[in-house]
């Protein structure tokens, strides 16, 4: 499906006008809008005290890529029904076509793509050989879930004990998912660009909206222990190339939009409830 890229220019700029603003450590991208800077910090990551995970600074994107942001960059519209607005993020896209996004989007900016990839091997489509590239990239799933419970904003230099336990990103306990995620059960009116509002650290529908692809390999049973800067399991110990979705989606009941919440999904596979955001160190 071809598209007007003087259409995508006005849509993107509109979208990204209304997004949040940029602090001082964040990064603004004429594309995609503003790269929100995380602290590095160590998070229990799940009911198990001794599961602790620790991980250097990065950026995340506020929003997820949209349709509209998708094709100016790749140069095609990625939708196969008429089922996602220009507007709304990204769906009907492979892993894949996330990380060919990720690359093409440095290129445009001036910045080093951070992967490598290997067209002829669609199992292992992507490599990284230096993970201190300045280019656009997938969040780990260890990054994306440490943004998704505020990283350590409540308690600064602490480690976040208690992160696990919110029922979707932006849970303060006195507030409701209505608030900031758009799930199943909804009212059906709304859509997967329904104003929602962010989490602590202003990331928007870090539950809900859409499934967001994460770099790491998927494994039914993660390691137990500390970890530091985890980047998934290797190849190796893998049996099915499935890659890492987190927080639910506009398809999934509230319990499924925790930030607990992961599956995995086919290197090759395209579902209207997948989407992704970008990050950068």
């Amino acid at each position: 499906m071809s598209i007007s890229n003087h259409l995508v220019a006005i849509l993107a700029g509109g979208l990204i006008a209304a997004g949040t603003a940029a602090g001082a450590q964040d990064y603004y991208s004429k594309n995609v809008g503003v790269m929100k800077h995380i602290p590095g910090g160590t998070f229990q990551r799940d009911s198990n005290p001794a599961n602790l995970s620790s991980l250097r600074e990065f950026r995340l994107c506020t929003t997820e890529v949209t349709t509209a942001v998708f094709a100016m960059v790749m140069g095609y519209d990625p939708r196969k029904t008429d089922m996602i607005g220009l507007s709304e993020p990204a769906g009907e896209i492979s892993w894949n076509e996330a990380i060919s996004f990720c690359n093409k989007l440095s290129v445009l900016e001036g910045l080093t793509p951070f992967y490598t990839i290997n067209p002829d091997n669609p199992n292992n489509y992507a490599t990284v050989s230096d993970w201190s590239a300045n280019g656009y990239r997938l969040p780990t799933e260890t990054e994306w879930m440490w943004a998704a419970i505020g990283a350590d904003l409540e308690n600064p230099g602490d480690i976040n004990r208690t992160g696990y336990l919110k029922k979707f990103a932006g849970d303060t306990g006195s507030n409701t998912i209505d608030e900031c995620a758009v799930y199943k059960g909804e009212t059906a009116e709304h859509t997967c660009f329904t104003p929602k509002l962010p989490n602590e650290l202003g990331l928007y529908h870090m539950s809900g909206s859409r499934w967001e692809m994460c770099w790491d390999l998927f494994s039914a049973n993660p390691p137990e222990g500390e970890l530091f800067n985890h980047t998934g399991p290797a190849a190796s110990e893998i049996k099915v190339f499935a890659h890492v979705l987190r927080g639910g989606s506009v398809n999934n009941t509230a319990a499924e939009c925790s930030v607990l919440s992961r599956i995995g999904v086919l290197y090759n596979r395209i579902g209207y409830n997948m989407g992704f955001r970008v990050a950068r160190n």
